[in-house]
């Protein structure tokens, strides 16, 4: 509970500031008075902590202004203190499709982290993701150190995993507000002996270069 006043009094700052930046543009034209006006309520509800209120308030103030860009951040704002990260995305997406600016979610979001390693811990490179959900749909690529990263909105979703030669890894996963990682994705080998048939493979290549003769290793063990 104390977290939740803290995010909501960290946002109703943010968004006072918002709001006096445009009230101080916008002030010299009718539709601008009367979006000032509604502002002017939006500060009173979020300074009592009237969060219902704030929220028609912001939307009534849209329907003023449609592209009213910091209308439509001190909603989302709004939405995240409430724990709505759902309409908080909306909001902060509509920013971006206002003045391109993609990075409102990331930063009230963060980015969250996957590892993907084969079955010995080995980070695994160049592993397709998808996190999806009805509402959403992320793809990611691991780097050299295995890792994908991608900014996700707070929700359930299904994760799918490919590469090339291990088995596809699927699960059902759950971002949280802010997390930073993901369990581990633990790979198996599409072929269960492609492990021990690369180790012997690497076995008769050291001989290879000892004794001047070619040796590889083939077929399927049991």
């Amino acid at each position: 509970m104390k977290r939740k006043v803290l995010i909501g009094i960290i946002f109703i700052l943010n968004v006072v500031l918002c709001v006096s930046i445009l009230l101080f543009v916008r002030l010299v034209t009718d539709s601008g008075v009367r979006l000032g006006r509604k502002l002017d309520l939006v500060n009173k509800y979020l300074l009592s902590l009237d969060y219902d209120k704030a929220l028609r308030a912001f939307s009534e103030a849209i329907d003023i202004d449609p592209i009213a860009e910091d209308a439509y951040t001190g909603r989302g704002d709004t939405y995240l203190a409430l724990g709505d990260y759902e309409n908080a995305w909306k909001d902060y997406e509509k920013v971006r499709e206002i003045n391109g600016d993609n990075s409102l979610c990331e930063n009230r979001f963060g980015r969250t982290e996957l590892l993907v390693t084969d079955a010995q811990g080995t980070p695994l490179s160049d592993a397709d993701i998808s996190i999806f959900n009805d509402n959403h749909h992320y793809q990611a690529r691991t780097d050299s150190n295995g890792v994908a990263s991608e900014v996700i909105c707070p929700a359930d979703y299904h994760l799918s995993v490919r590469k090339d030669d291990y088995i596809d890894a699927e699960q059902n996963v759950k971002i949280d507000y802010q997390q930073r990682t993901i369990d581990t994705i633990v790979m198996e080998p599409s072929d269960p002996n492609a492990g021990a048939l690369e180790a012997l493979n690497a076995f008769a290549g050291q001989y290879s270069y000892m004794y001047g003769n070619s040796y590889s290793v083939s077929g399927r063990i049991s």
